[in-house]
């Protein structure tokens, strides 16, 4: 008999247990938002670098985000011819590069708990 109650309270915690939300145990996932800037002069020679500090949430590190650098020509209304140029956290300006306009999109790491691009 003593048994039975035993077994019947420990069925009983592992009941509670397995009603607990799992969201309870989860990381939270944050969105980007904001707007990423664009650090540098746009001349041949010069490194182009993301300015972070509009983007939220805040104190986001330069890690926690992917990179794609790319051109298109400034005559481009409809974004049809953009070619990428680099997934790096800087960028270096060439002479191909005059004329067009540079477009940086920052992409949140699920795994640094970010999703969302800018």
């Amino acid at each position: 008999m003593r048994a039975k109650r035993i077994a019947a309270i420990v069925m009983s915690v592992f009941m509670v247990l397995s009603l607990l939300p799992s969201a309870v145990f989860a990381a939270a996932v944050s969105t980007l938002e904001g707007q990423v800037k664009i650090n540098g002069n746009a001349t041949p020679g010069t490194t182009l670098s993301a300015d972070l500090n509009g983007v939220k949430p805040e104190g986001i590190s330069e890690d926690s985000v992917s990179y794609v650098w790319s051109r298109k020509a400034a005559s481009d209304t409809d974004n049809r011819n953009i070619t990428e140029l680099s997934r790096e956290k800087t960028y270096s300006v060439t002479q191909d590069d005059v004329g067009s306009k540079i477009l940086l999109t920052i992409t949140g790491l699920e795994d640094k708990g970010y999703t969302g691009s800018l």
